[in-house]
C-alpha cells in the first residue's frame, strides 16, 4: 500500500523497530528491526520529520487490520530519495544490514 503523509513523530520502539506517526492517521507504522539496518531515529528526524513522506506498507487483512493496512513499512521515501527498502525485485536497491 502506498501511503503519503506528514511525519509528526519518529521514535525507537521495542525489538529494534522504528515507529513512525503520520499526521491525521491512526495507524501504527513501523520499520521492523529498523535499527539493525543502520537507520537511526535522529537521522530520520532530520530527513523526514514534519515533511511529506511516502511509506509502502504491507497490505493484508486480519481481524485486527480490517482495512488491510498492517503498518509494517517495507519502503520509505521522501521525494525521489529512498531511505529504506526491503522489497525484493523492486526498482530501487534493497537496504542491507
Amino acid at each position: 500500500m502506498k501511503i503519503e503523509g506528514i511525519v509528526v513523530d519518529i521514535k525507537e520502539a521495542p525489538g529494534f523497530d522504528i515507529a513512525i506517526t503520520l499526521e491525521n492517521d491512526d495507524h501504527y507504522y513501523y520499520i521492523n528491526r529498523g535499527l539493525e539496518f543502520n537507520l537511526t531515529v535522529e537521522e530520520l528526524q532530520r530527513e523526514i520529520l514534519n515533511k511529506k513522506t511516502t511509506l509502502y506498507s504491507i497490505k493484508r487483512w486480519t481481524i485486527f487490520t480490517r482495512d488491510g493496512n498492517m503498518g509494517h513499512v517495507s519502503k520509505l521515501m521522501i521525494e525521489d530519495k529512498v531511505l529504506f527498502n526491503e522489497i525484493n525485485n523492486d526498482i530501487h536497491e534493497q537496504t542491507t544490514k
